[in-house]
């Protein structure tokens, strides 16, 4: 149950990220030539995302669907560690299967309890806001599934902040990177990667927008770390993404001798010495022959010189 949660969260997240990317792409019409200067119609932009967000909200409306659904597979799994019969509260007996019937044909406790029987079985698990929360979403997505309307419009950002709490809350002893991959790395279209697109392809394609729009609070609550905190390049995930794009997953040890990918799980010894580039300010290279820094990823062969 708990697998089945975390894929439909991921398939939601993956759809709204692509909202977020477009959203984020939709400001390149909005600059206006002033005395032969290029410069930036915020009105214009401003009124441009108004409007994408507008035409997105069919889109946004799935994702809440799905964003609920997920909640609720993993309140279940949750209540599940303790026991399977918890979901059955309340229920009458006529209502239960057969002996030896599959236990996914009971009838299990109304979504709007769920949070209540599991507030008492994990009484420090839950927080306020993320109670009131599920109860906004729950109710959201009722209207959206039953009625087909939803008069509150979606902001996509809204959206983001909703699911990062969702999982530091049910998810807290998950690595959300690791998990993320995995859920790339089962896609339909899975099937299709080759030498020159996979799964680290499409992570370095969607981390390059995720690290940009995170808050401080998103970041620190996602990947375990401040964004302040500089990160680094992991060679082997670089290599093997056979993408262009390069994406900072790596971080310092505290001796300040490894540095360790919070998305494949690598580590890797470092060289101390400063980079030769003189507009990267990186010390931290790799140590063998080619001396590559890890920061600006430039080899830094003539340091065998030395």
């Amino acid at each position: 149950m708990e697998q089945t949660a975390l894929r439909i969260y991921f398939s939601a997240w993956v759809s709204l990220m692509r909202v977020v990317a477009e959203m984020q792409d939709e400001h390149h019409e909005d600059y206006d030539y002033v005395d032969s200067e290029l410069t930036l119609n915020q009105d214009k932009t401003d009124a441009n995302r108004a409007h994408f967000v507008e035409l997105a909200q069919p889109d946004l409306q799935l994702i809440y669907s799905m964003i609920q659904h997920s909640q609720e597979i993993a309140l279940k799994s949750k209540l599940c560690e303790v026991s399977p019969f918890l979901l059955l509260l309340g229920t009458e007996v006529r209502s239960w299967a057969k002996p030896n019937g599959d236990f996914s044909t009971f009838r299990t406790i109304d979504a709007s309890d769920l949070l209540k029987v599991a507030d008492a079985v994990f009484p420090k698990n839950f927080s306020d806001s993320f109670k009131q929360q599920y109860d906004v979403v729950r109710g959201g997505r009722n209207k959206i599934q039953h009625l087909g309307a939803y008069k509150d419009q979606l902001d996509p950002m809204v959206l983001v902040d909703i699911m990062v709490k969702q999982y530091g809350t049910l998810h807290k002893n998950k690595t959300w990177l690791h998990n993320r991959l995995s859920f790339q790395r089962a896609v339909r279209n899975s099937v299709f990667y080759d030498k020159r697109w996979n799964e680290l392809t499409a992570m370095f394609e969607e981390l390059s927008i995720v690290f940009d729009v995170f808050t401080y609070r998103q970041y620190k609550e996602i990947f375990g770390f401040s964004r302040q905190t500089r990160r680094y390049l992991c060679l082997e995930c670089l290599w093997d993404s056979k993408s262009d794009i390069r994406v900072h997953t790596a971080t310092l040890s505290e001796a300040g001798d490894t540095v360790t990918c919070h998305l494949c799980g690598s580590s890797q010894e470092v060289l101390r010495h400063d980079c030769r580039d003189p507009e990267c300010k990186s010390n931290v290279l790799t140590p063998d022959e080619r001396h590559t820094c890890l920061v600006c990823g430039e080899d830094n062969d003539d340091l065998n010189e030395e």
